[in-house]
């Protein structure tokens, strides 16, 4: 299977080569355990300046900052309270950590259904997931391995990005060897990622994406429904209540469907008819003007989307005067991507970039046209 390329990797944000996220999809060493809620217990170990978690008296982990989140949240309801993260994250920042495990501990003390805590056994075991009892295991090699086999009898039209394996989620990308479009002095190829999560973030997706060489920036589009691999994360309840969960509480027949259901998938996202979508897109992009206040356009088209102060400021300083259209302002968006603190941030910028292209006709004649504040006298 010849679908590689070589490349370097400089920044956090950067794609890694694809044999170094598949090494580490085959061989992270996992462990997953079950443990009632009210046996859990979050501490800070001021030292260290790191969280730990204890399951009863037997166990004590690392965690990372997934981990923290999800405990956070998940320690009021199984569900999740997205308030509990931003009011964990304003303790974190105010030095407060010791409040942030009292009020985790005494929430978690409150229920003794089982909690599904997730491991991985680096130098040191370190926790990445709490999650529901009844949450449904589907690994990285259940579902990047079949699709690689399948996407190797088209290495002759796809070549890959290569790709990451964050705390999160895994991302590989794809794109067609064959120059797809072109604006200006752009060459722009189609394809398309894969993405997975072990952790609760999300069943296994292909999104349409879009690279540009010029500069090596890469969009997605969120309306081109290429597959999701439509499997739950729910199934019955572990039937161990403390202790180590071992793989065959998963049933093995239904690893196998999952597998079946991801070539299936990879199939569908390997035919290229919905590259004539992207082109339409693009085409669309180019003809749409930016006819405002450019910082200003930017500035709210950034907020739409999800920009933090920086990221447009940045967004700004990429702004290539020359493409005055929505194109240009995705390319912008996206090249900020590549210089990301991280590549799950680089990944949600890469979306941005395909939502601005993805505007309604309504909304990017109303922000396109924004003029320069007046200033106050």
């Amino acid at each position: 299977m010849n679908i590689n390329t070589e490349m370097t990797t400089a920044r956090p944000a950067d794609n890694h080569d694809i044999d170094v996220v598949l090494d580490r999809v085959r061989n992270t060493r996992k462990q997953d355990w079950a443990c009632p809620r009210n046996q859990v217990r979050l501490h800070w170990n001021a030292d260290a300046r790191q969280y730990r978690v204890r399951l009863g008296d037997q166990h004590e982990f690392n965690t990372n900052e997934h981990f923290q989140s999800q405990v956070a949240s998940k320690s009021v309801s199984t569900k999740g309270v997205p308030g509990m993260v931003a009011y964990s994250r304003y303790l974190n920042e105010t030095s407060q950590q010791e409040l942030l495990v009292d009020n985790v501990n005494k929430q978690l003390d409150r229920s003794e259904d089982t909690a599904f805590i997730r491991t991985v056994v680096n130098e040191e075991p370190t926790a990445r997931a709490f999650l529901s009892n009844k949450y449904k295991v589907v690994d990285d090699p259940d579902v990047f391995l079949p699709a690689l086999e399948v996407i190797g009898d088209h290495a002759d039209k796809f070549r890959t990005l290569g790709g990451q394996r964050t705390d999160s989620k895994t991302c590989l990308k794809f794109i067609s060897r064959e120059q797809t479009y072109k604006v200006g002095n752009r060459d722009l190829f189609a394809g398309f990622q894969l993405t997975n999560s072990e952790v609760g973030m999300g069943s296994a997706k292909y999104s349409a994406f879009l690279f540009d060489a010029f500069c090596e920036n890469g969009c997605v589009f969120g309306s081109i429904d290429l597959f999701q691999v439509n499997f739950v994360h729910r199934g019955a309840k572990l039937n161990t209540k403390f202790g180590e969960v071992f793989g065959d509480e998963f049933k093995a027949a239904e690893i196998a469907s999952i597998r079946a259901s991801i070539a299936e998938a990879t199939l569908k996202a390997l035919d290229d008819s919905y590259h004539t979508k992207i082109a339409t897109i693009i085409e669309t992009g180019e003809k749409r003007k930016i006819t405002g206040h450019v910082p200003t356009v930017i500035e709210e088209v950034g907020k739409r989307v999800g920009l933090t102060e920086q990221e447009r400021i940045d967004t700004l300083a990429n702004w290539n005067s020359s493409e005055d259209n929505a194109f240009g302002l995705q390319a912008a968006i996206t090249e900020t991507a590549q210089d990301s603190g991280s590549f799950s941030r680089r990944s949600e910028l890469e979306k941005a970039g395909g939502e601005v292209l993805e505007f309604s006709d309504s909304l990017w004649n109303a922000v396109s046209a924004l003029k320069a504040p007046t200033k106050k006298k």
